[in-house]
C-alpha cells in the first residue's frame, strides 16, 4: 500500500502549523483592532455628550436656542459657499497646470538641460536645473544634488512642494540641485529600461556640467528609490550616494494585521487586472487607478476630514493656498504604457525579483543590488502604510548573507526610522526636512569616510540656532534589522500569487485579451477614462462653473467678495458647532471602522487562501526562503586573509585598530567625526603620505579584526607601534578624530578614550 512519503507529510503538517498561526494572528490583531475602533466610537459619543451637557446653556431659552442658531447657520452657510469657491479655485487651477502641460509643481525656478523626448530612445523624462532663491548661492565645485521624483499616479515636484522641503535644504547648504521630472503621457513604446537609461544619461550631463567636483548625491523619493537603485546598479561607476525615501524595495515585506495593501494581488488576481486596465485604455494605464489605491488606505482623511479642515479654516488665506496647490498635484493623474506598468507588476509588486536580484530588462543580466558600490541611505517610517519599513529594508536582508558580507562588498548602508510621519510628511513635512533630511545631507558630504558595513542613523537638531545637525551612527547587525522589521515567514504566500499570476495571465491573453482590445479602439478608451470617479470630481465642478467664463466678469467672484467684506464668525464653543465637531469625529471614526473591516477580511482571506498547504507548494518554483543564506566566518577566505595581516600594518593599521575598537565600546559615532577622520587623513601621518585606497583597505582589515579577532588584535598592538613617538602621533590623532577642539566632549566617550589610552597602548606617552 502506497503511503505519503515522511518528508513530504511532515512539510504539510508544517505548513497547515504556519497556515494556523497566520489566521490565529491576523484574527487576534485585527480583532483587536476592530474592537478598538467601537471603543473609540462609544468614547467619542460619550464625550460628545459631555460636551453638549457643558454648552447646553446656549440653548436654555427659545431665544438664546434661536439667536444660537441665526448664529451658527449664518456662519456655516457663509463658510460653504467660500469653502466651495476653494474647491473652484482648486479646479481652475488643476485645469491650468493640465493646460500648461502639467509641468513639475516646483515652488523654485527651473531651467530644462535635457529632454528625453530628444533622445536616440525618447522617453517623457526631463532633467531639471533648480535655480536658487536671492539669499541662496551655489558652489559648483559641491556635490550635485539630484532628485528623483515618484512616477506613481500623480506628477512631478513633491520633492520641492516648498521651500523647507529635500531642494530647499540642498541649495540653502550650497549644492548644485537637479530635478528629474516627467510630463503627463509616456512616449509611445516608451519601457523602463528607456527611463533608466534617460536618467543614466541625465547623471552623465551632471557630471559633466560639474567636472571638479565629487559623483552627485541621487535621492529617490518613493517609486524614484527603487528607479534609482536599478540605475546605480546597471550604472555604479556613475552614481554617488544614494538616499532611498520610503522607497519599496521588498514588495512581499510587511506584518500580519498592519500593511494590507500587500494583499491586493493575491485577492485581486495578480497581473491580468492590469492587462485589463491597460487594454481598456487601449494600451495605457492610468495613475488615476493608482491614486485612488492611495486614498482608500486612508479614506477618512482623503474623502473627508482634509474637506473639513479646510471648511473649519477657510478663512486663512494661507490654508486655502496649500489646499489649491496640495489637490493640484494629487489630481494630476499621469499616464503609463503597458510595457511600463507590466515590468513594476510582474518584477516587483507580485514577483517581487528586485529584492532577490532577479529582475531584468529583456534578455539583459540581472539586476544586482550588490553591484551599487556607493553608500546608500535608507529612509523609511513607522507611520508610513504606503511603503512600511519592512519593504523598505528587507532588502538588506535579501541581498547580503550578514552584515560582514555587507563589509566585503566594501558597501556602506545606513538605515533611519521615523516614529510617526506619514508617506507623504517623509517628502513634504517641513519639520522632516529641517531634521532628517538636513541630517542626512550633513552625513552625506562626508559619507565616503565611513567603514564599511551596516548602520543606524539617528538625527537631532542640536543647535536651532547655529543650524547644526546632530547626526548619530550606530553600528548595527542584521539582527537588529530583522527585529526591526519582524517576522518573514509568510512571505512563502506570495510565491504562490507570483506563479498563479503566470498561469492566469496566460488565461487571459488568450481568450479575453482579443475581445476586448477589439472593443476599446481610442474613442471609447478617452471616455472610459474621462469617467474615472477621481475625474468625476473636477467634471462636476466644471458643471457648476464653466472654466470658459472669465474670472474677472465673473458674478460669482464679485459675490465671494461680497461674502467676505460682510463675514459673520460664529462661537467655537457654542452647541452646534460643538455637535459639528462631533459629528464629523463620528463620521471619521466610523469610515476607518469599514475600512479596517474590509482590510481584516481582505487580510483573512489572503491568508486562507494562499497560506494554505496546497498553495505553499504550488508556489514552490517561485519561493527562495528554503535557500538557507551561509553567514560570515572565521574560515571565509576575505576574513581569513585580514586576521592573517593582525601583526601587519604598522603603527597606521594600530591607530585604526584602537579607534574601531573605541568605537565599537561606545556603541555609535557622529558625522562631526567623520569630517575630521577626513581632514585628519589628508593632513596628518602616516595617513597623509597614503593612498586614500589604501588606507580605506587597511581600514577595512583592522575592522575584520575588531569584530573577529578583537582580543587578539588588541592584545598585539605593541608589535605595530614600534616607539613612543608613534604611540604619541596616535594619541594625537585619535583624540582629534574623537573629541576635536572642543572644551566639553562626550564624558562617556572620555572615559572609555581614558581606558585605551591606559591599558592598551598610550601608557607611556
Amino acid at each position: 500500500m502506497n503511503t505519503l512519503p515522511i518528508p513530504v507529510f511532515t512539510k504539510y503538517q508544517s505548513d497547515l502549523k504556519n497556515q494556523i498561526s497566520f489566521v490565529q494572528q491576523s484574527y487576534s490583531k485585527q480583532s483587536n483592532k476592530l474592537l478598538k475602533q467601537i471603543f473609540d466610537i462609544n468614547r467619542a459619543l460619550l464625550a460628545s455628550n459631555d460636551q453638549f451637557i457643558d454648552v447646553a446653556t446656549d440653548i436654555s431659552t427659545p431665544l438664546k436656542f434661536s439667536m444660537s442658531l441665526t448664529d451658527y447657520c449664518l456662519d456655516a452657510m457663509q463658510r460653504s459657499i467660500l469653502t466651495l469657491d476653494a474647491l473652484h479655485r482648486s479646479h481652475i487651477a488643476n485645469l491650468n497646470h493640465s493646460r500648461e502641460g502639467s509641468p513639475p509643481l516646483l515652488t523654485y525656478d527651473f531651467e530644462i538641460i535635457l529632454d528625453g523626448a530628444d533622445l536616440p530612445q525618447p522617453t517623457n523624462y526631463m532633467l531639471l536645473m533648480i535655480l536658487p532663491k536671492q539669499h541662496q548661492t551655489i558652489d559648483t565645485e559641491k556635490r550635485p544634488y539630484v532628485i528623483i521624483d515618484p512616477r506613481a499616479g500623480h506628477g512631478a515636484g513633491i520633492g520641492g512642494f516648498k521651500e523647507d522641503s529635500q531642494v530647499g535644504v540642498a541649495l540653502d547648504k550650497n549644492h548644485p540641485v537637479y530635478f528629474i521630472a516627467f510630463r503627463q503621457a509616456p512616449e509611445p513604446n516608451q519601457t523602463l529600461y528607456d527611463v533608466c537609461e534617460s536618467e543614466t544619461t541625465f547623471i552623465k550631463e551632471i557630471e559633466r556640467r560639474h567636472p571638479n567636483s565629487q559623483k552627485p548625491i541621487i535621492v529617490g523619493n518613493c517609486q524614484g528609490g527603487w528607479a534609482a537603485a536599478i540605475m546605480a546598479s546597471l550604472h555604479p561607476e556613475f552614481t554617488g550616494p544614494l538616499v532611498l525615501n520610503g522607497a519599496p524595495m521588498s514588495f512581499w515585506a510587511g506584518n500580519i494585521g498592519q500593511n494590507p495593501l500587500r494583499y491586493s494581488a493575491g485577492v485581486k488576481g495578480g497581473l491580468p487586472l492590469t492587462l485589463g486596465a491597460c487594454d481598456i485604455g487601449n494600451g495605457i494605464f492610468d495613475g488615476a487607478n493608482l491614486v485612488l489605491n492611495f486614498e482608500t488606505l486612508n479614506p477618512s482623511r482623503n474623502w473627508l476630514k482634509k474637506f473639513y479642515e479646510l471648511y473649519a479654516d477657510i478663512d486663512s488665506e494661507k490654508t486655502v493656498d496649500r489646499f489649491v496647490k496640495f489637490e493640484t498635484w494629487w489630481n494630476s493623474f499621469y499616464l503609463m504604457n503597458e510595457a511600463e506598468i507590466r515590468w513594476i507588476v510582474e518584477n516587483l509588486f507580485i514577483g517581487n525579483y528586485l529584492s532577490q536580484n532577479k529582475a531584468k530588462f529583456n534578455n539583459s543580466k540581472p539586476i544586482n543590488l550588490k553591484d551599487i558600490k556607493s553608500p546608500i541611505i535608507c529612509f523609511a517610517s513607522k507611520g508610513d502604510n504606503i511603503t512600511p519599513i519592512p519593504q523598505a529594508l528587507n532588502w538588506i536582508l535579501d541581498t547580503y548573507n550578514d552584515e560582514f558580507d555587507i563589509v566585503k562588498n566594501g558597501q556602506r548602508i545606513i538605515y533611519m526610522v521615523h516614529e510617526n510621519v506619514g508617506h507623504l510628511g517623509i517628502f513634504v513635512s517641513s519639520k522632516v526636512a529641517n531634521n532628517e533630511h538636513k541630517g542626512m545631507l550633513s552625513l552625506l558630504e562626508t559619507i565616503e569616510a565611513l567603514l564599511p558595513g551596516l548602520y543606524e542613523l539617528k538625527v537631532c537638531n542640536g543647535d536651532m540656532a547655529h543650524d547644526v545637525m546632530s547626526a548619530t551612527l550606530i553600528p548595527s547587525s542584521f539582527d537588529d534589522l530583522s527585529s526591526l522589521t519582524g517576522d518573514r515567514s509568510d512571505e512563502k504566500a506570495f510565491a504562490s500569487v507570483a506563479r498563479a499570476s503566470e498561469t492566469t495571465t496566460a488565461l487571459y491573453e488568450t481568450y479575453l485579451r482579443p475581445i476586448i482590445k477589439l472593443a476599446c479602439v481610442p474613442y471609447p478608451s478617452e471616455i472610459i477614462r474621462n469617467y474615472h470617479p477621481l475625474r468625476i470630481r473636477s467634471q462636476f465642478l466644471n458643471k457648476i462653473f464653466p472654466s470658459n467664463v472669465k474670472t474677472d466678469e465673473n458674478l460669482w467672484d464679485n459675490f465671494i467678495r461680497f461674502i467676505k467684506n460682510n463675514r459673520h464668525i460664529a462661537r467655537q464653543n457654542s452647541v452646534f458647532h460643538t455637535c459639528e465637531i462631533s459629528s464629523i469625529d463620528f463620521i471619521e471614526q466610523l469610515i476607518d471602522f469599514y475600512r479596517d473591516l474590509n482590510e481584516a477580511l481582505t487580510e483573512l482571506s489572503f491568508l486562507y487562501i494562499w497560506t494554505s498547504p496546497i498553495s505553499i507548494q504550488f508556489g514552490e518554483a517561485n519561493n527562495d526562503f528554503e535557500e538557507k543564506k551561509q553567514p560570515t566566518t572565521l574560515y571565509d577566505p576575505f576574513i581569513k586573509e585580514a586576521i592573517s595581516n593582525i601583526d601587519h600594518g604598522g603603527y597606521a593599521a594600530g591607530i585604526l585598530r584602537v579607534g574601531i575598537a573605541l568605537v565599537d565600546e561606545y556603541g555609535a559615532f557622529h558625522a562631526g567625526q567623520l569630517e575630521r577622520l577626513i581632514t585628519a587623513v589628508e593632513t596628518m601621518e602616516p595617513f597623509k603620505s597614503m593612498e586614500k585606497d589604501s588606507v580605506k583597505a587597511l581600514a577595512t582589515q583592522q575592522l575584520i579584526i575588531v569584530r573577529f579577532h578583537s582580543t587578539k588584535g588588541l592584545s598585539q598592538l605593541d608589535t605595530l607601534f614600534k616607539n613612543d613617538h608613534q604611540k604619541t602621533i596616535a594619541k594625537n590623532f585619535l583624540k582629534f578624530i574623537l573629541f576635536g577642539n572642543t572644551n566639553k566632549p562626550n564624558l562617556e566617550m572620555q572615559k572609555i578614550y581614558e581606558k585605551y589610552k591606559k591599558k592598551l597602548v598610550f601608557e607611556t606617552a
